[in-house]
């Protein structure tokens, strides 16, 4: 398996945003593979507070009409990572990965490299293995479960989205996809002739 899926969970939607949980799979987008097991990481919200990360009192209030276990889970004081430790069991995670994906690389990616940047780490991806779930959506169709049990759980969304990169990219080399792009170039052609 060579990419790897990651899913955060946040108190605010800005770049400096606390990361309660981080999740992420290892996967392999041409096959059926999934490592479920993958890594879930709960980082210290106090020491990112006191680092001055930011809190919106609207994504605190968001979380309140989630569901209570996946909630509760999330906002748990107990197991949490001191940030530096949680960073460094990431980078170890994703370190052999061709691509790195998420569900929007502006949300995910884009707060975790602020806090590898914040604890003077660097970020273990490269700009370019950077892969976005959500315009592979749009274009092929969302296939993601979106499992109300387990939604907004990083670890289940990461595996949940990584399942969907890989039906996307079976629709995407399957030969009536071919003949499906090939006649709506046709199409498109004619009609710029009529």
């Amino acid at each position: 398996m060579t990419d790897v899926m990651l899913d955060i969970e946040t108190l605010a939607r800005s770049a400096d945003s606390v990361v309660l949980t981080i999740g992420a799979v290892r996967f392999d987008r041409y096959g059926k593979r999934v490592d479920q097991t993958g890594i879930h990481l709960y980082l210290s919200i106090d020491e990112q507070k006191a680092q001055g990360r930011a809190v919106d009192p609207e994504t605190v209030a968001w979380w309140d009409k989630q569901n209570p276990d996946i909630r509760d889970d999330v906002m748990r004081n107990w197991g949490r990572k001191p940030v530096k430790e949680a960073l460094r069991d990431l980078a170890e995670y994703v370190e052999d990965a061709d691509k790195i994906w998420s569900q929007g690389p502006l949300f995910d990616i884009k707060i975790l490299e602020n806090l590898y940047e914040q604890n003077g780490m660097r970020a273990p991806w490269r700009f370019y293995k950077i892969r976005d779930s959500r315009t592979l959506f749009d274009a092929l169709g969302d296939t993601r479960s979106r499992d109300s049990a387990n939604l907004h759980d990083a670890l289940s969304d990461s595996v949940d989205q990584a399942r969907a990169v890989q039906r996307a990219f079976r629709k995407l080399n399957s030969p009536w996809w071919a003949i499906k792009r090939w006649l709506t170039g046709c199409f498109k052609r004619a009609k710029k002739l009529l």
